[in-house]
């Protein structure tokens, strides 16, 4: 699985994990820092996956301590502001993701009045769900998909039309690059493909 990440406001990658893992141990990425897995359109942050990024060794089990007459208990200690700050931000980002959703819907004719078309292309990199999805169903490594370019929808009368270019792995393992032309019904639904 490879993942894209929001660096400043640009859209950075395919990274693997153990890219990722390298950032962030760098510190080039945080837990706020927005990720989107390849094939998804949701962005969310990079805590979600903190486990996956942090690689730290098994901790130690703790040494057995034999109760003396002079030991006493310890005193509680007072609750980290740093908890609240967190959930603070936590629920800021939340809310900063439902807007640019809001916003990203309405620029993409989402908040219109009128009849959706069933073939929208991702305001993200210009894919389409519909295609994506037959070509991850119909390739022998769909792991190794991987998206170059993406022609605007063109509306026929009959349906719709896209021109995609990827490389993916091939029977043999080799990487291949493909450019081709699928044709989709008034429902969205992909009838076949050729190549262009």
């Amino acid at each position: 699985m490879e993942y894209f990440v929001d660096i400043n406001g640009q859209t950075k990658g395919p990274y693997t994990i153990g890219q990722l893992r390298s950032m962030w141990s760098a510190g080039t990425i945080t837990g706020t820092t927005l990720y989107c897995q390849e094939g998804f359109s949701e962005w969310v942050p990079l805590s979600d996956i903190r486990s996956d990024l942090e690689q730290s060794p098994r901790p130690a089990p703790p040494a057995i301590q034999v109760p003396t007459a002079a030991s006493r208990p310890l005193a509680p200690q007072p609750r980290s502001s740093g908890v609240g700050k967190a959930l603070g931000l936590g629920c800021l980002g939340i809310i900063g993701l439902f807007v640019l959703l809001a916003i990203i819907g309405a620029i993409s004719g989402g908040g219109g009045g009128g009849a959706r078309s069933p073939v929208v292309q991702s305001a993200w990199d210009g894919s389409v769900s519909q295609v994506k999805q037959w070509l991850m169903d119909n390739a022998k490594d769909p792991d190794s998909l991987q998206f170059i370019e993406w022609s605007p929808v063109e509306t026929l009368p009959s349906g719709f039309a896209v021109r995609v270019k990827y490389r993916a792995k091939n029977s043999f393992g080799g990487y291949v690059v493909e450019n081709k032309l699928f044709i989709m019904d008034s429902s969205g639904v992909v009838l076949g493909s050729k190549d262009y």
